[in-house]
């Protein structure tokens, strides 16, 4: 990520990298000015990617990759986000289905029209925090494999 032009600052109660904001806060970056910024040269062969539960994630896993094994998605079927919008989907626990997790993506990936997937899966992504939250950022539907 070359950083040159953005600023660290607060948004939605936890550090972030983005465009100069208000009131204390960044800006989001739009995805033309994220990309500005992005060079995608390789993943790592020894990216580790840590197995988590709903229940257990904590401060510690922030910007964590991470693997949630055992979940469904409340909304499966509908389209991933709406065209240029947003949307906080969210995956629940097969054992325990009072724990619950935002999963986010964004409405301008190229698969955002696609459903959700219906049963049982396993998801990895980023935990990130937000508002308070705990979420999943994931960028591809090759995150959500479906199990038996």
């Amino acid at each position: 990520i070359e950083c040159r032009g953005l600023t660290l600052g607060g948004y939605g109660h936890a550090v972030r990298l983005g465009a100069e904001g208000t009131n204390e806060q960044v800006a989001p970056l739009t995805p033309a000015e994220w990309m500005a910024h992005y060079t995608k040269v390789w993943m790592s062969p020894s990216l580790t990617i840590t197995p988590l539960t709903i229940a257990t994630i904590g401060a510690e896993n922030i910007a964590t990759l991470a693997l949630f094994e055992g979940v469904r998605f409340v909304e499966a079927g509908e389209p991933w986000a709406e065209e240029k919008i947003s949307l906080s989907r969210h995956i629940v626990d097969d054992n325990h289905p009072t724990d619950t997790l935002q999963v986010r993506l964004s409405g301008y990936s190229d698969f955002h029209t696609l459903a959700i997937p219906k049963g049982r899966c396993s998801v990895v992504g980023v935990v990130d925090y937000f508002n308070d939250h705990y979420q999943l950022l994931i960028d591809s539907p090759d995150a959500v494999l479906q199990e038996p």
